[in-house]
């Protein structure tokens, strides 16, 4: 399932993304190769740097998530650090992203990241790191990446549900790069390893009441697929993921509504609008997220704890009635 397990809540809080370094009590010491990754001078890296920084990746994510070694083993032949033109040029010729420093071909197989766009070797780390998520996901099938069927999308829908998923994949990639790479790693947090905030104010919100755990299923073990049939059940009990009327259903209706989310998240960021603006945003989303948690305990005969309820109280507030019985 997706949710229930309710340890480990929260990782990151939005607004921690634009705060100063704040040195870990525990553990003020930053490890050798954090240090050493920071030395580097990022406008003159050398094939030895770059191969330092991809063999911790593959360190690290064959040590704290679920993948598949024989994707991670190859990230050392997949990532090229380029300098601007050559980045440019590979870019155009891919018809990667133009407003991306960085980017995954699945087609290729291959990341492309632009060396002249980071001011320190934390936030091209970031970057590399980000994108490896990408490739050892999207290597497995997951990565709410694939297998998602959009011949049933009306026209009408398309910007805002193709923003929703974007935000779906790039909010919930972003969050695990930054968590890990600052947080757990001890890594700086610099200026150029923040993107995607509007998304990341999205998906941090929606995934807060899962634990680590949960989150890291659903991003390297699910497929969009995986995903829309699971929501659907949640949604229309007792229909099958082979009935054609929904087989987009309610998920398409869920990705909508966040890419109207995004679009209003991005928008209240842009005009320097107040924190009431932008919690306005976040309760609309946490009471959305709350429904589903009603109706995945009601579907499959679940019962919160008291402490969660407590916890969860921002999300389940418009639910006060069906919450007695969940």
């Amino acid at each position: 399932m997706l949710g229930g397990n309710l340890e480990n809540l929260g990782e990151i809080s939005p607004d921690q993304i634009n705060e100063t370094v704040i040195e870990d009590e525990s553990n003020p010491e930053k490890p050798d190769f954090v240090k050493k990754i920071e030395s580097f001078d990022v406008d003159n890296l050398t094939p030895e740097n770059i191969e330092f920084m991809t063999k911790t990746i593959q360190d690290y994510f064959l040590e704290h998530f679920p993948v598949e070694p024989e994707l991670v083993n190859q990230l050392s032949d997949r990532i090229s650090i380029l300098g601007n033109d050559e980045y440019v040029k590979i870019r155009d010729e891919l018809q990667g992203p133009d407003d991306k420093t960085g980017f995954y071909t699945s087609k290729y197989h291959k990341i492309f990241i632009d060396q002249s766009s980071y001011g320190t070797p934390g936030g091209l780390f970031t970057t590399m790191f980000h994108e490896a998520l990408h490739f050892t996901s999207i290597g497995a099938g997951a990565g709410f990446a694939s297998g998602f069927d959009d011949s049933m999308i009306p026209e009408s829908y398309d910007p805002q549900i193709y923003s929703g998923i974007n935000t779906l994949i790039e909010g919930t990639t972003q969050l695990i790069a930054y968590n890990n790479v600052v947080y757990d790693m001890g890594f700086n947090k610099t200026e150029d390893m923040e993107s995607y905030s509007p998304e990341c104010y999205i998906m941090d919100t929606i995934w807060w009441p899962f634990s680590r755990d949960e989150r890291l299923h659903a991003y390297f073990q699910m497929s969009m697929d995986d995903l829309r049939n699971y929501i659907n059940k949640i949604f229309t009990p007792g229909r099958t993921s082979d009935d054609a009327d929904i087989k987009n259903g309610t998920f398409t209706d869920c990705l909508y509504n966040l890419g109207l989310a995004t679009e209003s998240m991005t928008n209240t960021l842009e005009s320097w609008a107040d924190e009431y603006e932008v919690e306005e945003i976040l309760k609309d989303v946490r009471h959305a997220v709350g429904y589903y948690i009603i109706r995945d305990c009601k579907i499959n005969h679940k019962k919160l704890s008291e402490e969660a309820k407590r916890e969860l109280s921002e999300y389940l507030e418009s639910y006060i009635e069906e919450e007695d019985d969940v």
